[in-house]
């Protein structure tokens, strides 16, 4: 037979106390409780093995010291996936830092009021939300119903609203900026979904870059898919299949150029004697390919526990104190330049 959990009218029988000197003792006020009295409490909760309702205790102090983790995606590769896993990382070594624990929310799509109840049902303080695709409407649901939320590497419509992430739009003026250095002209973009918070801004580097390095713009050469591997293989095959062969292509994310590795092997195409590649996010798997990936490096670690100190800060602040901590926090970028990109073939 299932032995029934301890309450904590249980250690106020045991102790020889009433439930409200338990309480005291428990959450540590707001009354105060003599010495002996509150060793006696304590030493019944420990022979019962009392543990207290999280919940309940969260009703009553307003915090459980816990903050939970939303990502884009219903099911995301959270343990594969290095961009993920190096956030959340950054995110733990700040919660375990401050005793607050993490709870990741999985396998809803999150829109609108739809999946709003599952933020509000007092099983964390606050949010982290990790690059929310643009057509989410999560953020403006979270905003409503006041619920207390940063976000990492997302799209900032209103100021109210607190982001972690870097200057992506400068980040790949730069990577154009290198290439057109190495004398390259006709440089590739392969770049990720147009609903990625990132995209766009990549998509607007690319295009000031060129600008500003004199470079001529091929529509042909300029493709959006998905920021994985499977689309870096399609889109370097699409390039193949265009007749005229990039020197350079700029891959919006790291994945998207171990796929180009991939379909380059395949072919016949030497990187970086036949095409220079940049990638973006700079993961370990970069300095592991052959020849190791030149890439844009994201402090992701340092993204995530920066992020999760603000939301800490702000559900340790006043109400009429949060406004001010309401922060967007660029964070430096920087260019990693490996092998696979050399000056361009005469």
């Amino acid at each position: 037979m299932t032995k029934t959990r301890p309450t904590i009218t249980d250690v106020a029988r045991d102790s020889g106390v009433s439930i409200a000197t338990v309480s005291y003792v428990i959450n540590n006020g707001p009354r105060n409780v003599d010495l002996d009295t509150k060793a006696r409490v304590k030493a019944s909760i420990d022979r019962l093995k009392y543990y207290p309702n999280t919940i309940a205790r969260a009703m009553t102090n307003k915090r459980l010291n816990a903050i939970g983790v939303v990502f884009p995606h219903p099911y995301p590769s959270v343990f594969t996936d290095p961009y993920f896993i190096s956030i959340m990382d950054g995110i733990v070594q700040e919660a375990a830092k401050r005793h607050q624990n993490v709870m990741l929310y999985t396998g809803l799509n999150w829109n609108g009021t739809d999946s709003l109840p599952a933020f509000q049902d007092r099983r964390v303080d606050g949010l982290l939300l990790i690059a929310m695709l643009t057509d989410s409407t999560i953020v403006p649901a979270l905003m409503e119903a006041r619920q207390q939320f940063v976000q990492i590497n997302g799209m900032v419509t209103e100021s109210a609203v607190s982001n972690v992430d870097i200057d992506n739009c400068l980040a790949v003026r730069e990577v154009i900026a290198h290439l057109a250095g190495l004398g390259h002209r006709r440089i590739a973009l392969l770049g990720g979904q147009l609903n990625s918070p990132s995209t766009q801004p990549r998509r607007d580097g690319y295009f000031q870059g060129m600008a500003e390095n004199g470079l001529p713009i091929d529509s042909n050469i300029v493709l959006d898919g998905i920021y994985d591997r499977s689309w870096g293989r399609e889109g370097m095959a699409r390039l193949l299949e265009s007749g005229t062969l990039p020197t350079a292509v700029f891959a919006g994310g790291d994945g998207i150029a171990e796929g180009i590795y991939e379909t380059c092997r395949e072919a016949g195409v030497r990187i970086p004697e036949d095409l220079s590649v940049i990638g973006f996010d700079d993961t370990p798997a970069a300095a592991h390919l052959v020849p190791p990936l030149t890439s844009v490096r994201q402090p992701l670690v340092r993204m995530g526990s920066t992020a999760a100190a603000l939301l800490l800060d702000q559900l340790n602040a006043d109400p009429q104190e949060v406004c001010a901590l309401t922060r967007q926090i660029v964070l430096p970028a920087q260019l990693i330049v490996r092998g696979s990109t050399t000056a361009a073939a005469r």
